[in-house]
C-alpha cells in the first residue's frame, strides 16, 4: 500500500511540474526565433560555429607570428 501512494505522489509530483512549466510558457510566451542574418557570417557558407572557430584559428596564428 505504502508503495502505491510513493507511486501517486511521485506521478502528482510529475504532473504539478508539467503544470507549471506550461503555466510559466504561458506567461511568459515562447522564444523568439533569432534572426538569421544576424547569426550567419556575410559572405560565408559556415556555420556560425564553424566561423567563430576559423576566427579563433586566425587570431591564434597571428598572435603566435609576434
Amino acid at each position: 500500500m505504502k508503495d502505491l501512494i510513493v507511486i501517486l505522489m511521485t506521478f502528482g509530483f510529475f504532473g504539478l511540474c508539467v503544470a507549471y512549466v506550461a503555466l510559466c510558457d504561458r506567461i511568459v510566451g515562447p522564444d523568439p526565433d533569432p534572426d538569421p542574418e544576424s547569426v550567419a557570417v556575410p559572405g560565408s557558407d559556415a556555420t556560425p560555429v564553424e566561423a567563430g572557430a576559423a576566427s579563433v584559428a586566425a587570431a591564434t596564428r597571428a598572435g603566435s607570428a609576434r
